[in-house]
């Protein structure tokens, strides 16, 4: 809970920024640079994914690398499910709408396209995180910060959108590379399907 706050006070402090980054946007961002930028952002997180399916299903059962392919995996998918949940309860409208970063619709069942938090930044932080810390690379955060920049400059979200998920999507990747280590030190696994979340004991 005390994470979560924190999270949330961040979150909130970082909308300070969303109109005047949306203006650099705004500004900048039909620029041909800016354009590459967006193009490679938005196509990161299933480069990531796509990379962690390969790494998963050609890897030795167990290795380190098909270990953090698969902590990889499970957190997209529930970064990718848990960010369409939130979108449907905040309802904030995008940049490109046009009615400004405080225009909420809490609850709508139209929800699904809503503007927070960013599906495509949660899903890279998410994704990214167990090879960050199994490898010990935090460079890996700067490529991810890409997909940030991209759905900004895309105008595709507030600031303060990215924030959140990126926020949401490390603390995923997180929960999910240390549960799936620690739970394998007491024989018990876990698995994600589109069925759900099941945990189950390993019996050699």
């Amino acid at each position: 809970w005390e994470s979560m706050l924190w999270m949330c006070g961040i979150t909130l402090a970082s909308s300070i920024m969303d109109k005047p980054v949306d203006k650099l946007a705004v500004n900048y961002g039909a620029r041909s640079s800016m354009k590459a930028v967006e193009s490679l952002g938005n196509m990161l997180p299933f480069v990531a994914l796509g990379a962690s399916g390969l790494a998963f299903l050609n890897g030795e059962p167990d290795s380190r690398l098909s270990t953090t392919a698969y902590s990889s995996l499970a957190a997209g998918g529930i970064g990718l499910v848990s960010t369409l949940g939130l979108k449907y309860v905040i309802g904030r409208d995008r940049p490109l709408v046009g009615t400004g970063p405080a225009s909420f619709n809490f609850m709508n069942a139209n929800n699904g396209n809503a503007s927070m938090p960013s599906g495509h930044t949660t899903i890279m932080w998410a994704a990214i995180t167990p090879y960050a810390k199994e490898y010990d690379a935090p460079w890996l955060y700067g490529l991810a910060a890409v997909t940030n920049l991209a759905r900004i400059g895309g105008r595709n979200h507030w600031f303060s959108d990215t924030v959140a998920g990126s926020l949401f999507g490390y603390a995923i990747g997180d929960f999910v590379y240390q549960s799936h280590r620690n739970t394998e030190k007491r024989g018990m696994n876990w698995s994600v399907s589109p069925n759900g979340v099941s945990a189950y004991w390993k019996i050699d």
